[in-house]
């Protein structure tokens, strides 16, 4: 198992930082033959337009007034790729400001694609100056490749598409949003006048950023965990997609997980809040439910890893654990075997909290949704499983769930709820005791 914290890890990886400070656009046009990588494993574009966005764009308003000042940015941490046809950047740290940079420079280049009263040598002096920015020295190669979620909406804006070419579900994306601000923001700068275009670049060009490029062989996985340590923490369930997608050697192989595997996952785990939120609350009069509960993928991994372990794990600490056993498993245990087992329990997750596709067990699952006490979730999960696999049958899967639901309902009655994280052993003690059984 890789040590975390070693201290002669952390010597050698401050070793590998080397640190350059640069104007924005500088620092872009500079990267004639890299690409820009965003991992698979990175979260989705995630700054908000009355929080980041509207910071970064009233930054530039600033310094487009006082043209003597200078407003830094940020840090941006990137590790070389493997050189092929161009040299990829993957970008381990500042993956949102960097994109957020290139939405307004597109959003800039758009507008001017879209004001007539540009002179035409006017606009082709000007996108020379953007291609610099845009593209590689490969020719058309975008010099920043987003994760393969977000690629059609980033696709759409680096091709001046219409905003009728954008879905209903690509206009709720964070990228799209931002997008479209700073083309309402930026318009006005928008003049058929050589300074003042140039002044715009100029004026990114006073926003600073720190790019530290990672030279050598690092360890990837700890170089991310000491940096989500210090920023805005990553959720379990995001940390722990990052450890498994770095596994993977090659980019390729990173999207191709990501396709088969992570994205039914993430679509069996986790709930929307707006179209199939399951929120329940016990109601024993009325068949109204009230709306007060969301799943998300963490509980998924805790629920996961209690059934493997028999243990009860708090959130700080189950991610470690999960990585521990995950590394015990043993040299025959590789990526793609636990991919395969964590998308059957994500299935099976996904008929205990959304819908059972079994019709018969349905009814009295319902009734353990309108609960909302899940300390019995692991047991009822590893259930359905024998179910599935046609170990129990769908009757005396219904008498086991029937015997928990009315334990729940009288617990949580006589105690008012207190004693609900106790019983979360108890139920995981019960399960091990079946399993033991089953060996028999």
């Amino acid at each position: 198992m890789n040590n975390f914290n070693n201290e002669d890890d952390d010597e050698k990886l401050n070793e590998n930082f080397v640190p350059k400070s640069q104007g924005l656009k500088d620092f872009l046009e500079q990267k004639k033959n890299f690409q820009f990588v965003i991992p698979i494993y990175q979260r989705n574009y995630n700054w908000e337009i009355s929080k980041q966005v509207k910071k970064f764009m009233e930054s530039f308003e600033h310094l487009f007034k006082e043209k003597n000042e200078e407003h830094f940015l940020g840090t941006l941490i990137l590790i070389l790729g493997k050189k092929e046809e161009i040299q990829e950047l993957f970008v381990i740290d500042g993956q949102q400001r960097l994109t957020t940079t290139f939405l307004a420079f597109f959003a800039i280049r758009n507008l001017l694609n879209e004001n007539a009263n540009v002179e035409k040598s006017l606009l082709k002096k000007i996108k020379e100056e953007l291609n610099k920015i845009f593209f590689s020295n490969k020719k058309n190669l975008l010099k920043i490749h987003p994760a393969v979620e977000r690629d059609k909406v980033f696709e759409k804006i680096t091709r001046n598409s219409k905003k009728e070419d954008f879905n209903s579900d690509e206009k709720t994306t964070n990228i799209f949003k931002a997008y479209e601000y700073f083309k309402k923001e930026l318009k006005g700068y928008i003049k058929n006048n050589e300074e003042e275009l140039m002044k715009i670049l100029r004026t990114f060009n006073r926003m600073i950023v720190v790019s530290i490029e990672v030279r050598k062989n690092v360890n990837q996985q700890k170089l991310f965990e000491s940096i989500n340590s210090t920023g805005v923490k990553l959720t379990n369930f995001d940390l722990i997609k990052n450890f498994l997608l770095m596994k993977l050697e090659t980019r390729k192989e990173q999207d191709q997980i990501y396709n088969e595997y992570w994205k039914i996952l993430e679509k069996n785990v986790t709930i929307s809040s707006e179209k199939n939120q399951r929120k329940y609350k016990l109601n024993l009069k009325t068949d109204e439910i009230e709306l007060e509960h969301k799943f998300k993928g963490n509980d998924f991994f805790k629920y996961f890893l209690s059934i493997k372990e028999h243990k009860h794990y708090s959130e700080e600490k189950f991610y470690n654990s999960f990585k521990k056993w995950f590394e015990n498993k043993g040299e025959d245990f590789n990526i793609k075997n636990a991919f395969d087992e964590l998308k059957n329990y994500s299935n099976l997750f996904n008929q205990i909290f959304k819908k059972s596709k079994n019709p018969k067990i349905e009814e009295e699952l319902i009734e353990y949704r309108k609960m909302n006490i899940y300390a019995a979730s692991p047991l009822i999960i590893e259930m359905l499983k024998w179910h599935d696999d046609k170990e129990i049958s769908a009757n005396l899967f219904n008498d086991m769930l029937k015997v928990i639901n009315t334990y729940l309902v009288r617990n949580d009655i006589c105690n008012n709820g207190d004693r609900l994280k106790n019983i979360s052993q108890t139920f995981l003690k019960i399960l091990e005791e079946l399993e033991n059984v089953k060996k028999i």
